[in-house]
């Protein structure tokens, strides 16, 4: 039985450009799947904090990505579709960007449809151009079921629950 490093690390080997994964905790799913991303610039997305490097080449990455410095200025905190149309295009080549919580910006919940709809063709728009500079979007999120927009566009990886 492949992990889900082993089957994440497969999939950045091929270039795969969106994946998913279905995860009790995002920042412990983050934490272990960073150690396989050697010398990549790493970036993180959450509504709360806008976009953040997670290291040095990630935080480099942002300031490219023409980001403000300022987070209390990041246009893109609680508005996924700001980063996703207007700044992660410009990320550079071998870059992963994490995205929290998307299942709520993809599935029913508050959002209108009408955002939902924008987040998921952003999300769609990237795989071509993700798939050849080896860039990749990493979708995080409990219970994340896929809509049909995007599905057959995305692998899905689940982590289960730790055990003892």
């Amino acid at each position: 039985m492949n992990t889900l490093v082993e089957n994440f690390t497969a999939a950045r080997r091929v270039g795969t450009p969106i994946v998913s994964i279905n995860t009790p905790d995002p920042a412990a799913t983050i934490a272990t799947l960073s150690e396989s991303l050697n010398g990549c610039p790493k970036l993180a997305w959450d509504c709360a904090n806008g976009c953040v490097g997670l290291n040095v080449e990630g935080q480099q990455a942002r300031i490219e990505m023409g980001l403000p410095q300022d987070p209390d200025e990041d246009i893109t905190k609680n508005n996924p579709a700001a980063l996703l149309t207007a700044f992660v295009k410009k990320m550079p080549h071998g870059s992963v960007l994490f995205m929290h919580m998307m299942n709520r910006f993809s599935q029913d919940s508050g959002e209108s449809k009408e955002e939902k709809a924008i987040v998921l063709q952003a999300i769609w728009n990237l795989r071509d151009l993700f798939k050849i500079s080896k860039r990749m979007l990493v979708l995080l999120g409990p219970n994340f079921k896929l809509p049909a927009e995007i599905a057959s566009d995305v692998v899905s990886f689940d982590e289960p629950l730790p055990n003892e």
